[in-house]
């Protein structure tokens, strides 16, 4: 039996990214050079796209792929700031200096379809 029961009913759900990931970014100085660790381009593509749709246009990202450690450590070295895509986060953080800041960022499950969730939920086992 899976999470819902005996349904085959599906919910959709909506999500937004993480706020306070967007607050940082938005408070960075005018041509902070950045460097994002994430495993695709696509993560890149959807986080520009988020950030001119935020209007936070004043930031220089630079996309970093690498899976090795020492290539990561090394690329990021020259950069204060370093963007991390969620599944990346542990990686950056065994080879981020101490002056260097981690944002990690990822997509969560916004408040009303977390509400509409529960509220399936607690239907469902009543």
């Amino acid at each position: 039996m899976g999470l819902m029961g005996n349904t085959n009913k599906v919910i959709a759900v909506a999500t937004v990214p993480n706020l306070e990931a967007v607050i940082k970014l938005a408070r960075l100085p005018m041509g902070s050079k950045v460097a994002v660790v994430a495993r695709t381009k696509q993560f890149m593509d959807r986080l520009n796209a988020l950030l001119e749709k935020a209007a936070i246009n004043h930031l220089d990202l630079v996309l970093m792929q690498s899976d090795d450690p020492k290539d990561i450590r090394q690329q990021i070295a020259a950069y204060r700031v370093v963007i991390a895509s969620e599944e990346r986060e542990r990686l950056v953080n065994q080879v981020i200096a101490d002056q260097q800041e981690v944002i990690t960022f990822y997509y969560e499950i916004d408040r009303g379809s977390l509400n509409q969730v529960m509220m399936k939920l607690v239907s469902q086992a009543l």
